[in-house]
């Protein structure tokens, strides 16, 4: 036929009709059930559409669409790739879509899998679900509206699946999941990754109504990165945003990170957070009702790298997940987008840890001390660093130039002269003694000669963990002040939030050296309430800093 509509209409119930290679400028209607459409590929049969509001439409039921390209500019027409009218059941897979203003639209049931969308304004509108829809597979590259927008199920009791999706966004209004069901149907949302990219900010990750019962609304076994200014789970705008009814709905073996809050909820009732990794929350975990269950951890997840969302050997989110749960090697459920019964059977490397970066350096007015700092690495397995000098510039590390081997990001090179300039590197090193590549070089250049001599510096000093921890109202640290040489010595013990900033100085003054002993409000330096987070504490005498940082949990 010299179009595809040629062909779709002398066809009958049950054919299938093959689109061979080429370019395809037009728009199809499929009216007769249980029809396929095949094409030679998503690289190879590509059909544009430029002045129609749907590529496809599907009036039949029972129809497979496979292996196309539809292309569009949705800043031309409000268009949909594929659209379903009348609540055909469909079979829509290894297809790409591109520039659409929605890629798979209308009212289906079905299966909707191992699709490629690639800046569309939004992946998927659903009108509503007949019967049961699944999503899987999918990968969503830079959508600028919501990824999933579903409006309704019909009948009540539908069943509603998005598993094993990969969703990287890039608008500041995009918003993966927007849902509002009825409350009677039962929705699963599990193993997914949902990545907007640090620095872009605005609407929630994912918005979910839950119903009269948990058993019916799953949130599970996902991923959430990078999600500023909003939320991960919105309980009606945080990374999850959500609508409750009148139950406690769970919220369970999702990983969550760089967020403002972890869930935002609109309603009286709180929702329960359970098995779950959170890290770099930057403001409060919950916006409204929330609270944690059992089994949550508060530390690095420890991906792969920035896009590859698998876990690192010695992550403590692998078989961490809830216990009643398995992974499909049997062991119990890891936490995050590829664990339990819909996850991935992987090779957990055991890799080095991240590079130390934003090295800074500072000469005390004495001229007497050169202070290192850079960012402290936030592994479960980290254990040290390696910093290495040398007076040439871009020189390489060994053993004769290491000359330190601290626990914290920082370090008081106290072993030189200020009539020459120095050069340093840091690699981080792991508990298996997997080194990372080493920093960028960093620059301490002296302009003139200075009298320089070696004061008694401490040797030892201990920080102990606070306690209670968590806490909710107030904790108690401890530390001890070795013999510091001349006495009293300067001693400041201050409280960092997750970003590095310091937000309360518990001690800036001269101290004797022995045991010492005071208690947090949990407050800043305002006095202040401060919300709910994980933070730490750091102690310094005489500028340096001896000990490693210590975390601590305030949980209100």
């Amino acid at each position: 036929a010299a179009l595809i509509q040629d062909a779709v209409d002398v066809a009958n119930p049950g054919d299938t009709i093959y689109v061979g290679e080429g370019t395809w400028t037009e728009f199809v209607i499929l009216s007769s059930d249980r029809i396929a459409l095949i094409g030679m590929g998503a690289g190879n049969t590509i059909i544009e559409n430029y002045t129609s509001s749907f590529t496809i439409r599907i009036l039949g039921d029972t129809v497979t669409i496979e292996g196309f390209s539809l292309i569009s500019d949705y800043n031309l027409i409000a268009n949909s790739g594929i659209s379903c009218l009348y609540f055909g059941h469909v079979e829509i897979k290894n297809n790409y879509f591109f520039g659409n203003h929605a890629g798979v639209s209308g009212n289906l049931g079905g299966r909707v899998t191992n699709n490629y969308f690639e800046s569309n304004n939004g992946a998927f509108l659903i009108v509503s679900v007949k019967d049961s829809l699944t999503l899987s597979n999918n990968t969503v590259f830079h959508d600028e509206g919501p990824t999933f927008f579903i409006d309704d199920m019909y009948p009540d009791g539908s069943k509603f699946i998005i598993r094993n999706n990969l969703l990287y966004a890039h608008s500041q209004s995009s918003t993966f999941v927007y849902y509002v069901p009825p409350s009677t149907d039962t929705v699963f949302i599990h193993n997914n990754v949902f990545f907007k990219k640090i620095g872009i900010s605005g609407g929630p990750g994912v918005t979910l109504t839950f119903g009269l019962s948990t058993d019916l609304h799953k949130f599970y076994n996902n991923t959430i990165n990078g999600v500023y200014d909003s939320c991960s789970i919105y309980v009606r705008s945080a990374g999850i945003k959500a609508y409750y009814h009148d139950t406690v709905a769970t919220i369970d073996n999702n990983i969550v990170m760089n967020c403002d809050y972890i869930l935002r909820n609109d309603s009286d009732i709180p929702a329960k957070v359970r098995y779950s990794v959170f890290y770099n929350i930057a403001e409060d975990y919950f916006h409204g009702p929330g609270e944690f269950g059992e089994g949550n951890i508060f530390e690095n997840p420890m991906f792969m790298d920035t896009l590859d969302f698998h876990l690192q050997a010695f992550s403590r989110a692998v078989d961490s997940g809830d216990p009643a749960v398995f992974d499909p090697d049997g062991s119990r459920s890891d936490i995050g987008a590829y664990g339990g019964p819909y996850g991935e059977t992987y090779e957990y490397f055991d890799l080095p840890p991240e590079i130390p970066d934003s090295l800074w350096a500072e000469v005390s007015s004495e001229m007497d001390t050169i202070y290192i700092h850079w960012r402290f690495n936030t592994e479960s397995d980290f254990n040290l660093y390696q910093v290495h000098r040398d007076t040439i510039p871009d020189f390489e590390p060994d053993i004769f130039n290491l000359i330190a081997e601290p626990e914290s990001s920082y370090h008081a090179d106290i072993d030189w002269t200020p009539d020459q300039d120095y050069y340093y590197k840091i690699a981080s090193i792991d508990n298996q003694d997997n080194r990372s590549e080493y920093s960028e070089e960093l620059a301490v250049v002296f302009t003139g000669i200075y009298d320089y001599s070696d004061p008694n510096y401490p040797t030892s000093a201990v920080l102990h963990q606070n306690y209670p921890n968590p806490f909710n109202q107030n904790t108690v640290i401890n530390y001890y002040l070795p013999n510091v040489g001349v006495q009293p010595g300067e001693v400041k013990l201050e409280i960092y939030d997750i970003m590095g900033r310091v937000i309360r100085t518990l001690v800036n003054e001269r101290q004797y050296p022995g045991e010492y002993s005071l208690t947090w409000d949990g407050k800043d330096e305002m006095r202040r309430e401060l919300p709910s987070g994980v933070y730490f504490y750091r102690l310094f005498i005489t500028g340096i800093e001896f000990s490693k940082p210590k975390k601590l949990m305030l949980m209100k």
